[in-house]
């Protein structure tokens, strides 16, 4: 089923009727809700037979602003519940029914506790499945706008309340974050995230499959929402499976002798590294025909021993008290293997803090199918392109086999590193807060002062390999460490994977491996190319840093891994100087500038005619005072509440998860102690929390 909302902003004008025509005619929606039609329903006639739909319920418009209208084919079961100036409500579907609400947020300000009101009047009784498809008139985040000033805390405040108090979770966005803009061509402009869809977790249960997409539309300030959901999750679909090593194996037996046996057999290979991986290479092989023979549907196989469990207690006694033992020793053994699956599935590592909720783990692996689910993937040419696949063999098969495999992997991991062959984050972190303060407090110079933040596209994917092993050759590393560095890195295939379906194997040409623990420091090296150009830049006085104090050392550039951000004067000329040694290091690294997420940040001193000169020059956004860095703002003003407030946001996002419904109260509280508690400690790392920011963000 698809359902397509639009806040059409009046379908009074032809061009708004075409391009709605063409959203139906190529998206093909099953439902079709509209926002601002600014339309009496004699008006509407014309349009639905155009449109050709057999079910249509219309809310007029007051004068020349409001009007909503729900369209629907025949062959959907749409029951109209209630409605208003701002809303529409319909029970959908034959046999599971559903709630489904199309809203529109009170424009004016002062009126949008109305909305919220609203929504708590038509909330659905028990557990209905109920989701709202809606422009909202309003953000959640604070990173949901752009440009335009910060919008207030308690407004914010007052939408999450709300949500939170219906039970509504944010069913996401493919595409485009932001839903709307005011299309203004100077400084002025903003854009935000105004529309959304939101679901109660019982809708979200029903429709497994699920996404929201953000279209382009031709008409209107606002995009266009499309959600397609499908109660089949599209799992029965016999596919061709890649090797994962199963957690609950190391529960049993007869798993631990398998992987024992393999390792007391001799291999051919004289090298150790390739022992290792041929043993392994074994393990899997006869661990998968293991578990082939052995697999049975755990589901059955409990209700069984459970109802002969109740048959025996029924008549228990002396003669069956071993037989009672050994059913509730083997219950206990599939339930902990469950138990341990959906663990694994879901990829929460406190559950062994002692919150064994299986349904918390169920919740946690079917979002995480869902967020996974790829359609397709394709190149320019029609090509499937590439997805990473797993090795198979993740830290649990080693913890639990250590004692058995350790011994020949450290003796193949120190023979391939050993037998032949610190600067911190906040420090960077402190500096650029020091460089920007000074260049927004500066108010005297003729020559103003820029930062350019820049971000590079795919950085990791786009080095080159010849230019990392120069650049190790250059900077004096030995040949025989270049050699086992280059063979880490040159010896990468993927595959592609699309739906947990591997394809056939594929060896890329260059790039490293983002989320390699080794990664960060080779990129580092190679990010020691652009420090060059850029210091011998300074040294020939051809762009100029900034100084912090008067006569004190001037700083030109700071780098960590792929964040960058360069300081120069403010001039067309330094920056066609920067743009010209960011080419040539691009030329030889393979790195590429991304201009649409590169930012600029001129001092207070800077004449607007040379601001409008550079940017035109960079064609770069300039920044507000909330752009990051490190993932922390780069620049803190006078109200620190409003500079870390995204800690607040975090927290929240944290804690109102639909998937902690399912968390036991023990489970909760370890939520708190130990991921909660811990999103601020970077941050406190670098900045003291003021006690009027600390009292804020308590309710």
């Amino acid at each position: 089923m698809k359902i397509l909302s639009w806040n059409c902003r009046g379908l009074g004008n032809p061009w708004t009727v075409q391009d709605l025509h063409h959203l139906v005619k190529e998206k093909r929606p099953d439902i079709v809700f509209l926002i601002e039609t600014k339309l009496m329903a004699k008006n509407f006639e014309g349009i639905k037979r155009r449109m050709a739909w057999d079910g249509c319920f219309v809310v007029e418009a007051i004068g020349r602003s409001g009007g909503l209208v729900l369209l629907w084919k025949d062959e959907e079961e749409v029951d109209i519940v209630n409605f208003s100036q701002h809303h529409i409500s319909a029970y959908v579907g034959k046999d599971e029914r559903w709630l489904l609400t199309g809203l529109y947020g009170h424009p004016e300000v002062n009126r949008r506790r109305d909305s919220w009101k609203l929504l708590s009047l038509i909330k659905p009784s028990g557990q209905v499945p109920w989701c709202t498809i809606e422009d909202f008139n309003k953000v959640c985040y604070q990173d949901e706008k752009e440009w335009g000033r910060p919008r207030p805390e308690s407004q914010m405040r007052e939408f999450r309340h709300a949500l939170e108090e219906n039970c509504l979770f944010d069913l996401r966005w493919k595409g485009c974050k932001f839903t709307w803009s005011n299309r203004h061509e100077d400084q002025t402009f903003t854009k935000e995230r105004l529309d959304r869809a939101v679901a109660n977790c019982w809708w979200k249960d029903l429709f497994k499959n699920r996404e929201v997409e953000v279209l382009t539309v031709r008409q209107s300030d606002h995009k266009a929402l499309l959600m397609s959901m499908d109660k089949d999750e599209g799992m029965n679909k016999k596919r061709r499976r890649i090797f994962r090593f199963e957690a609950k194996w190391t529960l049993e037996e007869d798993g631990g002798a398998i992987i024992e046996d393999v390792w007391k057999r001799r291999v051919s290979l004289q090298n150790l590294m390739g022992q290792v991986q041929q043993k392994l290479s074994r393990c899997q092989r006869e661990l998968l025909h293991w578990s082939f023979q052995r697999r049975q549907n755990a589901e059955i196989l409990i209700k069984e021993k459970t109802e002969r469990l109740k048959e025996e207690q029924e008549n228990e006694g002396p003669h069956n008290a071993r037989i009672i033992k050994s059913l509730q020793r083997d219950l206990g053994l599939l339930l902990a293997q469950e138990d341990l699956k959906w663990k694994q599935r879901a990829k929460w590592n406190w559950y062994k803090n002692g919150d064994k909720n299986t349904k918390f783990f169920h919740s946690c692996a079917s979002q995480k199918r869902i967020k996974n689910r790829i359609k397709e993937i394709r190149d320019d040419n029609g090509r499937v392109v590439t997805e990473q696949g797993p090795d198979g063999y993740g830290a649990c098969f080693f913890q639990a086999y250590w004692g058995v495999v350790g011994e020949e992997v450290c003796k193949a991991v120190l023979g391939f590193l050993n037998g032949q062959e610190g600067k911190l984050i906040t420090d960077n972190v402190m500096i650029a807060y020091e460089a920007l303060h000074t260049m927004k407090t500066r108010q005297k110079g003729k020559v103003g002062s820029m930062a350019l933040k820049l971000d590079m596209a795919k950085a990791y994917y786009r080095i080159e390999w010849s230019f990392l092993e120069n650049i190790m050759r250059k900077m004096g590393f030995g040949e025989r460490w270049i050699g086992l560095v280059m063979q880490c890195v040159s010896s990468v295939t993927y595959s592609v994977m699309v739906n947990e379906q591997s394809g056939r194997v594929i060896k890329p040409t260059r790039g490293i491996r983002q989320g390699d623990p080794i990664s960060p420091y080779l990129f580092i090296l190679c990010a020691e190319g652009l420090s060059n150009l850029i210091n011998k830049a300074e040294t020939r006085c051809e762009i100029q840093g900034v100084a912090i104090a008067k006569g004190g050392t001037r700083v030109s550039h700071l780098l960590f891994a792929d964040d960058c951000v360069i300081f120069g004067r403010a001039k067309r000329d330094e920056w066609y100087k920067i743009h010209g040694l960011l080419d040539t290091y691009g030329k030889a690294s393979g790195q590429q500038l991304n201009l649409q997420k590169t930012t600029i940040f001129f001092s207070s001193n800077t004449a607007e005619s040379m601001r409008q000169d550079v940017q035109r020059a960079a064609r770069v956004p300039v920044c507000g005072s909330y752009e990051k860095y490190l993932d922390l703002p780069a620049m803190v003003g006078r109200s620190k509440y409003n500079s870390f407030r995204i800690i607040k946001e975090r927290v929240w996002a944290k804690l109102h998860n639909w998937k902690n419904l399912f968390l036991t109260q023990a489970g909760k509280e370890f939520l708190l102690k130990a991921v909660v508690q811990a999103i601020p400690t970077f941050t406190m790392s670098v900045s003291s929390f003021q006690e009027e920011f600390t009292k804020r963000c308590l309710p």
